[in-house]
């Protein structure tokens, strides 16, 4: 931090704060990562869970949870991981990347969900997380992306008709998901 103020004598108190916290941040998302790439699943969660509890910072601690729904996603916990990225979002409302997290989310736990048209149906909730991630600015061309990309999963015309579902229609997909969408087709 010494150096940051040598080099930039002009900075705010708050500008320095802003980097005193990106030492912490830092910190965080380096163990996080190690543990994670370490397959620590349950470990990287007691980390997390730990982190969150001491903060005091929201957006600090939205964060953290965003590093919890990561956890529990890559221990195939989507539910719980469900969970915490939607507390992130309670702490810093409409933040793009805890939708695109929601999004990978339910792509992470769409073979859990039944049968193949079942499984495609999860991608529609998905989309729908994606292109609430878009209207941040800070990952639109990364939702615009996984739009993309996922679209192309969505169930077509005819296997929908043959599970009597109509496009636009409202549609609840179940399983861990409990969640209502509307249909759409890959053509």
């Amino acid at each position: 931090m010494d150096d940051i103020k040598k080099y930039f004598p002009e900075l705010t108190k708050d500008q320095i704060n802003k980097f005193e916290m990106l030492y912490d941040i830092y910190n965080f998302w380096n163990s996080r990562i190690n543990l994670i790439s370490r397959k620590d699943f349950s470990q990287a969660i007691q980390y997390c869970k730990q982190s969150i509890e001491l903060e005091t910072n929201d957006e600090v601690k939205a964060i953290y949870y965003l590093g919890l729904a990561d956890a529990y996603r890559n221990a195939e916990s989507f539910s719980n991981a469900r969970e915490a990225a939607f507390k992130a979002l309670e702490l810093k409302n409409n933040w793009g990347e805890a939708y695109m997290n929601l999004g990978n989310i339910y792509v992470a736990g769409a073979k859990s969900c039944g049968n193949d048209f079942e499984q495609k149906t999860v991608y529609w909730i998905a989309v729908d997380m994606f292109n609430l991630a878009k209207r941040d600015n800070d990952v639109e061309e990364r939702a615009r992306k996984s739009i993309n990309t996922y679209s192309r999963y969505f169930p077509s015309t005819e296997v929908c008709f043959f599970n009597n579902v109509e496009k636009n229609s409202e549609y609840q997909i179940e399983c861990w998901i409990n969640r209502k969408t509307v249909a759409r087709t890959s053509d």
